[in-house]
């Protein structure tokens, strides 16, 4: 696992990126790198279709609000986002299942 890998080299808290800059320091990668670290992999693996680093922090944000069992503060807490606002709009909320929620009452 990368951060076990990551543990091996550097002190593991709260404020360690997983995604270090190689020009030292406890800095991220910047986005342009992260997207062709991303372009590369899919290339790789002759994938197709839209490509952004932004979908990846959406799906990341829907996988920890499934996880804590869709709890919009503790999510908001989780993604250090301040307003719960910002919250929500990294998440998919699918109108499928609002409207069946609204039916099943």
């Amino acid at each position: 696992m990368w951060l076990e890998e990551l543990g091996k080299v550097a002190e593991l808290t709260g404020e360690t990126f997983i995604f270090r800059s190689r020009k030292g320091g406890n800095r991220p990668i910047t986005r342009v790198q992260a997207y062709r670290i991303l372009r590369e992999a899919c290339d790789a693996c002759e994938l197709t279709g839209k490509l952004g680093t932004h979908s990846m922090r959406k799906t990341f944000a829907n996988k920890v609000y499934d996880a804590l069992d869709n709890d919009l503060v503790k999510t908001q807490r989780a993604l250090g986002h301040r307003n719960v606002n910002s919250t929500v709009q990294y998440l998919s909320f699918r109108e499928e299942e609002i409207d069946e929620a609204i039916l099943s009452m």
